[in-house]
């Protein structure tokens, strides 16, 4: 039988989990497009509470930065 302590939910820092998952933009989900609006806008602030994914987010845009070049991104 399963116990909470073995199920794994992920790490708490997003950096840290796209670091230690090489395939973790398999499981992103843009539920709300921000990685369109991001990459096609000149401006942009990204704002969030604790947890939100900003972090992840960040790595995801970097990571298919690589694969598709299309602009700057640090």
């Amino acid at each position: 039988m399963y116990q909470i302590r073995d199920m794994f939910i992920g790490y708490n820092d997003g950096k840290k989990e796209a670091s230690r998952i090489k395939d973790f933009e398999q499981y992103y989900f843009d539920y709300n497009g921000n990685v369109d609006k991001i990459m096609n806008s000149e401006k942009f602030l990204l704002l969030g509470k604790k947890g939100t994914g900003k972090s992840l987010l960040a790595e995801y845009i970097k990571k298919n930065h690589i694969r598709n070049p299309i602009g700057f991104v640090n």
